[in-house]
């Protein structure tokens, strides 16, 4: 299978989020965290997709703006960029790569890992399994500072919320700053510093 394909990527996803998701379901077997507290919700249903996605479209249109628009997170750009190029990627693959993401991420990261460690530990750890933070590359570690201060409002969302609040956030988030560097990368933009 040629690893340049869309259908290989679609694979490496599938497995990685499906992964994600079995960590979760192992930690709910293993008593360390309750299901039934993962569908606890803390608020309406039509407020927590209403305010995830409002959430999720202001991080992301903050974010995809910084990455597409200011030099310094050049290397951040080229990262994104070449996934959604190399793949090519048009929009309903960037949702369906951002849902798959959103679902299986927030149940365990948020669900299960974020009821035993906190959330800024969590979010922490979610930043540094996403690759954001490389000694070598500052402008990378730049970005992943901001990033943490994303995943902790994901996570201050599933607390005060709940967890369909936190996959709304998260999904929109990705969609939009994917979406934005394609339409960047598509339109021969410039970085500008």
């Amino acid at each position: 299978m040629d690893k340049n394909s869309k259908r290989f990527l679609y694979l490496v996803n599938t497995a990685i989020e499906l992964a994600v998701l079995l960590g979760a379901l192992v930690m709910f077997h293993i008593g360390k965290v309750n299901f039934k507290m993962l569908l606890h919700q803390a608020s309406p249903l039509w407020m927590q997709l209403a305010i995830g996605a409002a959430a999720g479209l202001l991080f992301g249109v903050l974010c995809g703006r910084l990455v597409t628009r200011v030099g310094f997170f050049g290397s951040v750009l080229e990262l994104i960029r070449e996934m959604t190029v190399k793949y090519k990627l048009n929009y309903i693959d960037i949702f369906l790569i951002s849902l798959t993401a959103a679902v299986c991420e927030e149940i365990l990261f948020r669900g299960a890992l974020q009821r035993v460690w906190g959330i800024w530990p969590v979010s922490v750890l979610f930043i540094l399994l996403h690759g954001y933070f490389n000694p070598r590359n500052l402008k990378m570690m730049a970005y992943g500072v901001i990033m943490i201060v994303l995943s902790s409002a994901i996570g201050y969302s599933y607390q005060y919320l709940g967890l369909y609040a936190a996959i709304v956030f998260h999904l929109v988030f990705d969609v939009v700053v994917l979406a934005m560097v394609k339409r960047a990368s598509e339109g021969g933009q410039a970085v500008k510093v």
